[in-house]
């Protein structure tokens, strides 16, 4: 996201991408260039995801930019600590804390004294909640997302994939998923 008001109508997208297509270069990342906002609706989730859109993800929370993630409670044990941690330290959080993460998200070859979901979460840039339905079998299953731009445009797919790495890496699962304009 540059300065000013940021447009999703700027960004070429396809209609349908499906296959190991390169999902995170052609689509994820340019939509996260231009929004504001990032919703995603997801049966699985694993911090891996994140880790091939790290460099997107920093720009996007660095110019403001909130994702909103639902996923069902099918977690790596990791990723269970990571997200608790972020949650503990967004419970303690001061100026000087705020800072230096948001330092070390500007150094993202450098290491990070927090890992980078924990670091999301304390910085109020990642809101994570879990779905599930009391009594029953199965899980959450959904997949769309949404991403809204400044102005308030979005796109929004429905398909396949999940927000882990095998969804989103273009030598791993073949996925599809449409897409959808506002405008």
């Amino acid at each position: 996201m540059g300065a000013g008001v940021t447009s999703l109508r700027t960004v070429d997208i396809q209609r349908t991408y499906e296959g190991n297509s390169k999902v995170v270069d052609e689509f994820l990342s340019p939509c996260f260039q231009e929004s504001v906002l990032y919703q995603k609706a997801s049966g699985y989730f694993t911090s891996a995801a994140f880790d091939l859109l790290r460099m997107s993800i920093v720009d996007f929370v660095s110019s403001g930019g909130k994702i909103q993630l639902v996923c069902s409670p099918e977690l790596k044990q990791g990723d269970v600590e990571k997200i608790s941690k972020g949650y503990e330290i967004k419970e303690i959080i001061d100026e000087a804390l705020t800072r230096e993460i948001e330092e070390e998200l500007q150094n993202p070859a450098g290491e990070l004294r927090h890992d980078f979901i924990s670091s999301l979460i304390a910085l109020d840039a990642l809101e994570i909640k879990i779905a599930y339905e009391k009594n029953k079998v199965g899980i959450f299953h959904a997949k769309i997302s949404i991403f809204t731009d400044g102005m308030g445009d979005f796109i929004s797919t429905k398909g396949s994939n999940n927000e882990t790495y095998s969804g989103l890496h273009e030598d791993s699962n073949w996925e599809s998923f449409d897409t959808f304009k506002s405008w």
